[in-house]
């Protein structure tokens, strides 16, 4: 029997629900065929091929369902939200503001202004237009979210997480679980056992929920082939599965792009890509796999298909509570071996996996506790950085010309608490007429300066000692570390990326241990390179390893000079001895599991 408008519309938008993306686009299109362009069609057209990350074609479909009916705000809700996955502010700005215009009281439109505007590096502006869509509906989901972000990049972390906190409470508020995890890992009020309580407390329901549920998916075509034939098995070699939504330029591709082809020498490595984005860094990473698998836009359970049908011997999560996460699958049990490892540095809290690896800086004897996962250690660290081939010459330390120490960070301002304040402002009162350099993409509103400078104020250090900037392109970012001669770390979630991009710069990095791995990662990389004594153990020390190095001039250039050197002997930039090290981790873990 041939199904009405309202069956098929209704049956492309189930497999939508479903994750059978490319079934509903199917359906959208053929239910066009039949009763010709409908503008709802074409906005659900749209919004499912931005899911499938075919952003152009999404702008079409969104686009043409305005020509057809220009007051439908759900379209212009989407366009902006697919024209702001571009990067393209200025239309995506345009879009919501029709929305606006069309209802000045619709939440949505107001919420995606503000994140146009925190995309662009604006945080109050965009806390302006959060506040208003809160203002029409204090229980607006996304809004509230976004509120809570906002006040963590703007330096505020206590009070987004409160507002993080309050939603775990409400029915669909444990959706947005992981992003409350992810954003305790910046609190300098919660220690390294509370953060291991709440993990495991709001992870005990995915930990609980483990059956396999069937998508709703009547009549649609299911997996394509490709993704259920297993590869052909190679004798005497793990099959590895990798699971990651960063498999690009971002922290985990620059982490992996060295290792990865070693280790495709011993494995038989199948990566599973949540996500759509292709760079250069993903194309040495495709290029490195045995198999590549897009699984953006599949279902959960769906996901649970495609790797148990490639009948990986190991599946490594290398996400944790981060963005595009797929733990519910590893809740399911997708693998035999189970491990979290690179991209989070936390317990997931998830009692199905089986491991986490890390070393014995991140995690010293005795913090097992804090895990509920098993600590494997990989010495002696836990990853390997690759450089970017563009960095620029190491400069001589510009204190040489100008006769000033100038004090630097480039890290994220979600990363700077009040302790790391009060740390940075001790260390300029020590080291009389210092400067600090401060360098990040919110830097370029004059209200968030004003703020950072008198919070440094109330901590007796004049304003006018600190220098702040935006962003800048990559390589430019990388020349401007020639301004500075020593880099201070943040506290309690120390750098990662940009630690090692210092140090290829030739900069020295002071750093704090704390009680968390995030927290000593740093640490572990100074440890790597033989420069432990850069790694304090209290607000004493640091001030005191900051005021040694300011104090000899020609301590600070030798080490420059030969910084590099000193990394490409090391294990933290050597890929051949992690990838040995890597190797004798995992095949331990499997060999006990057996």
């Amino acid at each position: 029997m041939a199904q009405t408008l309202a069956q098929a519309l209704d049956q492309a938008t189930r497999w939508a629900k479903a994750g059978a993306l490319e079934d509903a686009v199917r359906g959208y299109r053929a239910l066009m065929q039949q009763y010709g362009p409908r503008a709802d069609v074409l906005t659900n057209l749209g919004l499912t091929l931005h899911k499938l990350g075919r952003h152009d074609e999404a702008v079409h479909a969104l686009r043409n369902a305005l020509h057809l009916q220009p007051d439908l705000i759900e379209a212009c809700l989407n366009l902006g939200l697919v024209l702001l996955a571009q990067r393209r502010f200025e239309e995506a700005g345009q879009a919501f503001t029709q929305a606006l215009q069309l209802n000045p009281g619709h939440p949505g439109a107001h919420d995606g202004l503000g994140l146009v505007a925190q995309h662009q590096g604006y945080l109050l502006r965009a806390r302006g237009h959060f506040e208003d869509a809160l203002q029409r509906d204090p229980q607006h989901l996304q809004s509230l979210v976004n509120m809570a972000g906002n006040l963590h990049e703007g330096m505020q972390t206590e009070a987004g997480l409160a507002i993080l906190e309050r939603l775990m409470d409400q029915p669909d508020g444990r959706k947005h679980a992981s992003n409350y995890l992810m954003t305790l890992q910046y609190s300098d009020r919660h220690d390294a056992a509370q953060l291991h309580q709440k993990a495991c407390e709001l992870m005990a329901h995915m930990s609980q929920d483990t059956e396999l549920k069937a998508p709703d998916m009547t009549a649609a075509s299911g997996l394509p082939a490709s993704l259920a034939e297993p590869l052909p098995r190679r004798p005497g070699r793990l099959r590895v599965g990798l699971v990651s939504a960063d498999l690009r330029a971002h922290p985990v591709g620059w982490f992996l792009k060295g290792v990865l082809p070693r280790l495709a020498q011993h494995l038989s490595l199948i990566a599973f890509a949540n996500q759509y984005e292709h760079d250069p860094v993903t194309q040495e990473l495709q290029a490195a796999v045995e198999r590549w698998v897009c699984i953006a836009g599949y279902s959960d359970e769906q996901v649970l298909q495609i790797i148990r049908g490639q009948q990986v011997d190991v599946l490594i999560d290398l996400s944790g509570h981060t963005a595009g996460h797929r733990l519910q699958v590893f809740a399911r049990r997708a693998a035999p071996v189970q491990l979290s490892w690179l991209g989070y540095f936390a317990t997931t809290g998830l009692t199905q996996m089986d491991y986490i690896l890390l070393d014995s800086e991140h995690a010293p004897p005795g913090s097992h506790q804090y895990f509920s996962e098993k600590v494997a250690w990989i010495e002696p660290i836990r990853m390997c950085f690759s450089p970017p081939t563009y960095a620029p010459a190491v400069q001589p330390p510009p204190c040489l010309d100008n006769g000033l120490i100038t004090f630097g960070s480039f890290n994220n301002t979600g990363k700077i608490t009040p302790t790391t304040i009060a740390l940075w402002a001790a260390v300029l009162r020590a080291v009389p007429e210092s400067r600090l350099h401060l360098k990040w993409k919110n830097l370029i509103e004059p209200a968030l300066k004003k703020d950072l400078r008198q919070q440094f104020a109330r901590q007796g250090v004049s304003p006018s000692r600190l220098i702040l900037f935006g962003a800048s392109s990559h390589p430019a970012m990388l020349e401007e570390y020639g301004d500075i001669d020593i880099a201070l770390d943040t506290f309690p979630f120390s750098g990662g990326t940009t630690t090692c991009e210092a140090l290829w710069m030739g900069v020295p990095v002071v750093t704090l241990r704390g009680d968390r791995p995030v927290a000593r990662q740093s640490a572990a990389m100074l440890r790597a390179i033989g420069l432990a004594d850069l790694a304090a153990d209290d607000s004493d020390s640091f001030v005191e390893i900051c005021k040694r190095l300011a104090s000899d001039r020609e301590q600070l250039s030798d080490m420059r000079q030969h910084m590099r050197t000193r990394m490409q002997d090391s294990s933290l930039f050597d890929p051949d001895k992690f990838t040995q090290a890597f190797l004798r981790c995992l095949h331990g873990l499997v060999a006990a599991d057996a």
